[in-house]
Formats: C-alpha cells, sequence, structure tokens
C-alpha cells in the first residue's frame, strides 16, 4: 500500500514522509504496522533499509487503530453490510449460481459467510461431519452448523478445531452445504483414486485444498494430515470469494450507489 500509495521503487526517508502525510487520523496505524515489518527486515541484515529509516520511523509516535471505530459508525464502506445489503449479497449469489456464474462450492462459501456471520478462518476449518440436521420436541427438522473456534488475537498457541458452538441455519442453506459435501467427497475420491471409509469421508473438509489430494495414496496418509488444517483452503480464499461472487453478480450497495464493499 505504501509503494502504490508514494509511486515508490524504494523505501528511503522521502517515501516515508510521503506516505505519512497522505494517512488519515483512521488510517495512521497503517504506518505502525509496516513500522514493525520494516525493523524486522533492518534487523536481520538485509540490503534495502538504511538506519536513517529506521531512525527516522523511532522518531515518530504513532497513533493506533481506533479500535471498533468502523462498527460504531457503521461505516458503509470499512463497517457491517446494511440488512439490505446482506439480502443484496444472498440473492446475488443464487442468482449468479442459477446463470452458471459461479460454482456450487463458492455459492456454498459465500452464503455460509453471510449466513453465519462467521470469519473466514472459521468457515475454512469446516467439516463434512459439522452439517448437522436433527429434531426438536415437536419433532419438526431442525438444521445445525457446529463451527469451530479460531484462535482470538494475543491467544498463544493454536488449538486445531477443539471448542465449536452449534449454529442454526435454514434448511436452504443445509442444502446447499450438503450438496457441496457430496460433490467435495466425489472430487476427493477421484482425485486419490480410492474410495474412502464413512468415517474418513466426514472429517474431510468442506471447503478443500484439492490439489494437495493428489499427493495422498493411501488412507492412513490422509487420516495423518486431517489432524491438521493442511487441506483446508486458506482463509484468504474465503474473502476472495465472497468479493468474486460481489463482481460477477455485480451486487451493489443502497448506501454508497457502487459496487458492494467487503472487508
Amino acid at each position: 500500500h505504501m509503494l502504490n500509495t508514494t509511486n515508490a521503487t524504494v523505501i528511503d526517508c522521502t517515501v516515508l514522509l510521503n506516505y505519512k502525510a497522505s494517512l488519515a487520523r483512521e488510517t495512521e496505524w497503517y504506518l505502525g504496522t509496516i513500522r514493525g515489518f520494516l525493523k524486522k527486515w533492518h534487523d536481520l541484515g538485509y540490503a534495502g533499509i538504511s538506519d536513517d529509516v529506521i531512525e527516522l520511523l523511532d522518531s515518530w509516535s504513532i497513533k493506533g487503530n481506533i479500535k471498533g471505530d468502523v462498527i460504531k459508525r457503521l461505516d458503509p464502506v470499512s463497517g457491517p453490510l446494511s440488512d439490505i445489503e446482506l439480502q443484496a449479497f444472498n440473492e446475488g449469489s443464487i442468482q449468479a449460481y442459477e446463470n452458471n456464474s459461479i460454482s456450487l462450492t463458492e455459492l456454498a462459501l459465500g452464503l455460509s459467510v453471510s449466513n453465519t456471520g462467521r470469519r473466514s478462518i472459521q468457515i475454512s476449518y469446516l467439516r463434512l461431519k459439522d452439517i448437522l440436521k436433527g429434531k426438536n420436541k415437536r419433532e419438526e427438522s431442525t438444521f445445525f452448523l457446529n463451527i469451530p473456534r479460531a484462535k482470538q488475537r494475543g491467544e498463544k498457541g493454536k488449538v486445531f478445531r477443539a471448542i465449536f458452538k452449534q449454529f442454526a441455519i435454514t434448511e436452504e442453506l443445509w442444502t446447499i452445504l450438503n450438496g457441496q459435501a457430496i460433490h467435495t467427497t466425489q472430487l476427493v475420491e477421484s482425485m486419490m483414486g480410492f474410495e474412502l471409509q464413512d468415517n474418513d469421508r466426514l472429517e474431510l473438509p468442506l471447503f478443500p485444498d484439492i490439489q494437495l489430494f493428489s499427493e495422498i495414496d493411501s488412507a492412513k496418509k490422509l487420516r495423518e494430515l486431517l489432524k491438521t488444517d493442511w487441506l483446508h483452503i486458506k482463509s484468504e480464499k474465503v474473502t476472495e470469494t465472497c468479493k468474486h461472487i460481489i463482481k460477477v453478480a455485480e451486487i451493489h450497495s443502497e448506501r454508497t450507489r457502487g459496487i458492494l464493499q467487503l472487508s
């Protein structure tokens, strides 16, 4: 962002001064993030960051991010979606799928995010066994997702799929996710060249990094990898998919009148 903003090809004091001048109070924390990266670069002894740059960075008192500000202000670009925007995203996603503009996997990903409001990494951690169907006291069908907890900022260590929260979903979303589960199973088995036992199928990522399965030649190796998050898509892919849906479906915001911005 700094290089793009300043049209720079090197990092020197002039670039830093120009970048700092371009930032507002709400975005000054960008420079604080960059400062830590540049100081580490310099400490490791690699070329490109001079002592003058580090001295300049150390001389500045940089304000941090305003915690929760965009949420409180309902910022139309960086804040939460309005009810109308959320409805537009859901309807646009379904129309894009019906028009063959997006795949079943992209539809399932997008609607998982919009219907649960969970972080991208939590959606990426989902497995086939997390799609649940049950009965309530009146013997009516109920539908749930078992959503794994992700590590919070400041926590030490990373426990993968250790804690879950059950989240009620609609029958329509359950049907889409169940279709995605069947699709995933078929893709994985085709990629590996052998059928899986039922227990192994349930442990598959709902949204797998499918190319990685071509390297698996036995159920034993699969079970070892399933103890980790290695076979799951990265959280960045979830966000990229949602932005892709907005682009191909041309979903607009009623507040800005422009293409919907997703953060």
